[in-house]
């Protein structure tokens, strides 16, 4: 009796191990892969930095020439990507003769390992060496052309006095040669041939 007992409850493990293995398996394996596409995934691993740095310092150098110097409070580098994107910048642009050419602020910005193209973002405000003040939300840096651009809202103040707000604009770092796309000018105008 004892036997058939034990081979009832042996049959019965099995059934249950049988059942629960066979029945489970395809829906356990759902779970535990990945539901995401690999475009999905891809996405996800540009959003996590591999690294982080605090008071994140760079520098241009060109022909052993200073190009620029950049500060942030915080990078997140992200080395799959080649993309740094910063926080709380400062960054000061030179003249040949190492002499500042223009400062630049912003809230945040991203710039490229390999092309050194720059976007910065949020409270952006250029100061170039004549003491012209251009503020917007959004400025680009392309280094191929060696211009600032953008789309926005733009506010130049020239050191004379004369203003200048509109929508989009190119521009030469040092402010002074400047195109708007959509202009609204105010002031005395003296210096109009030479903008």
């Amino acid at each position: 009796m004892e036997k058939d007992t034990a081979k009832i409850h042996i049959k019965a493990l099995f059934l249950i191990f049988l059942f629960f293995f066979s029945c489970s398996r395809d829906v356990e394996i759902k779970y535990v892969t990945d539901n995401l596409t690999r475009k999905e995934r891809n996405r996800k691993k540009e959003n996590v930095p591999e690294i982080v740095v605090h008071n994140f310092k760079d520098r241009c150098t060109k022909d052993g020439k200073l190009l620029w110097k950049l500060a942030a409070d915080k990078a997140y580098i992200f080395s799959s990507i080649k993309r740094i994107r910063l926080f709380d910048i400062m960054l000061f642009y030179y003249k040949k003769d190492r002499s500042i050419d223009a400062f630049v602020s912003s809230d945040r910005g991203v710039i490229g390992v390999d092309d050194q193209d720059l976007s910065l973002f949020g409270n952006v405000v250029v100061k170039s060496r004549n003491d012209t003040i251009l503020k917007t939300e959004e400025l680009h840096w392309c280094d191929d052309i060696k211009k600032v651009f953008t789309d926005k809202f733009v506010y130049i103040k020239k050191n004379n006095g004369d203003i200048i707000t509109g929508y989009g604009m190119i521009a030469d770092i040092d402010l002074d040669k400047v195109i708007m796309k959509k202009v609204d000018m105010e002031g005395k105008f003296n210096d109009f041939e030479n903008f």
